[in-house]
């Protein structure tokens, strides 16, 4: 520090008081670079990893999106996703579930996507006619509590 201070004093003219003060100015210019730069670094960093995991989770929905797309092609191709009904076929059904029937919204829009998420399943008969039926009683009652 005593050589910095005296490059100061010899090269500006100054007394050793400022050439200290300008010496310990220049000290702390550099390391609060120093920090920014390992802190952008890190930043960086973190932000590949997010980007990366993001990246992952994408292709992992993807990929089960071809498997359910091909899964639905079996099925088609089976002969068991017609319009004859479809509550025997199980990979089908356990794709979709069957816990929808019987939801109930917190607003009557949201009973009307309910509804119209069930009634396809019903029509093609994925759904059991219980299930239909006891969605159908639990929708009407969920819409009289809203009302």
């Amino acid at each position: 520090m005593s050589l910095l201070i005296t490059f100061f004093v010899d090269r500006l003219g100054v007394s050793r008081l400022v050439g200290g003060a300008i010496g310990w100015a220049a000290i702390a210019l550099v390391a609060s670079g120093a920090a920014l730069g390992v802190y952008e670094f890190v930043k960086h960093k973190g932000a590949d990893e997010v980007r990366a995991k993001i990246e992952k989770d994408n292709q992992d929905a993807i990929r089960k999106g071809i498997d359910a797309s091909r899964n639905f092609d079996d099925c088609n191709s089976a002969g068991g996703c017609g319009t004859s009904g479809v509550n025997d076929v199980p990979a089908l059904r356990a794709a979709v579930g069957s816990s929808l029937a019987g939801a109930k919204g917190k607003t009557v829009e949201d009973q009307n996507k309910i509804d119209r998420t069930m009634a396809p399943g019903c029509a093609v008969r994925l759904y059991t006619a219980a299930e239909c039926d006891r969605h159908t009683k639990a929708s009407a009652a969920r819409r009289a509590e809203l009302n």
